[in-house]
């Protein structure tokens, strides 16, 4: 890295825009990456450490930061079994505590920074374990329940992410 600053947690290679009341996808012609998927940057994708993880988030290519997380809370959904992983979520805290929101029924959080779903939630949860020295062992136990209920419904030979 050529001395350059990270401030964000989250880069972007895409930013999505309203123009002429159309959304827009917009990326930076020199490659720069978007700070939290707004900001352009003088950042590219080859500035950025290892502890940045490439995924699919917010419904378009970015990266995440696997350093300095202080809490993950994983959330499996149950309510469909043609996918593993595609429903789930992996909510992200850098700074404080995720709490479950009281007087609802619904699974709804606060406290959290980032959320992550799909096949990007096993690659970062690793991430997590590797450069923040956060223990993933109940969240990876988490993973494989949900990973022997799936194939228990679809067989093991029918994995989709």
């Amino acid at each position: 890295m050529a001395n350059k600053k990270l401030n964000a947690h989250v880069y972007m290679e895409t930013k999505t825009k309203f123009i002429d009341h159309k959304l827009t996808v917009l990326q930076n012609e020199n490659g720069y990456l978007y700070a939290n998927g707004i900001y352009p940057t003088k950042i590219l994708k080859q500035d950025l450490p290892d502890w940045y993880i490439r995924c699919y988030i917010y419904h378009q290519y970015g990266y995440i930061s696997a350093k300095g997380v202080k809490q993950l809370l994983y959330a499996p959904n149950y309510a469909f079994d043609n996918h593993l992983y595609k429903d789930d979520c992996l909510y992200v805290s850098y700074n404080g505590k995720i709490e479950r929101q009281s007087g609802t029924d619904l699974s709804i959080y606060s406290g959290y920074d980032e959320y992550l779903y799909g096949p990007c939630i096993v690659s970062f949860t690793q991430a997590v374990g590797r450069y923040s020295g956060y223990d993933i062992s109940d969240i990876l136990a988490s993973m494989a329940a949900k990973k022997q209920w799936y194939e228990e419904r679809n067989g093991a030979g029918a994995m989709q992410i």
